[in-house]
């Protein structure tokens, strides 16, 4: 691990990549998904374990659509359980669920819980913490619970 001390670091990476169909409907879906983004930011400060989230749309040779995208976030605790939180929660559950049916490789729908997970999981491209480096070892909550007391 990069980690500037012995301390293990309490984030993990996420690296979501998928491929995205080439219709039509699937391309214009990959629109509402891209305007759906600001709408999961109260999900994400809610969360109180998510450092960082971003959602990347890879762009097909020459601009026209989009070939694949990503979700790249770090997090604290377990995947399992921050897959769950977020499947749990109704606007990133419908985003996540408009990416299934865009996706060339989707888990079944409509979405269970284990299947979301286990979808997440396959197309993670971060499957260890090891390339990650962490300039802190403190989770989100630490962070939010030193800032807030001085406020």
């Amino acid at each position: 691990m990069f980690l500037p001390t012995p301390e293990a670091s309490m984030t993990s990476p996420l690296t979501f990549y998928t491929a995205v169909k080439q219709d039509a409907e699937s391309q214009q879906k990959m629109q509402q998904i891209q305007a759906a983004i600001p709408t999961m930011r109260d999900a994400l400060i809610n969360s109180k374990i998510v450092h960082f989230a971003r959602f990347v749309a890879v762009p097909n040779p020459g601009g026209q659509g989009v070939q694949a995208m990503m979700v790249i976030t770090e997090f604290d605790e377990s995947m399992d359980s921050y897959v769950e939180f977020f499947f749990n929660d109704p606007s990133i559950n419908k985003a996540f669920t408009l990416i299934a049916e865009v996706s060339v490789n989707p888990p079944a729908l409509p979405l269970n819980l284990n299947d979301f997970i286990n979808w997440v999981a396959r197309n993670n491209l971060s499957k260890t913490d090891d390339s990650m480096f962490s300039a802190y070892t403190q989770s989100v909550a630490q962070i939010l619970n030193k800032f807030s007391a001085g406020a």
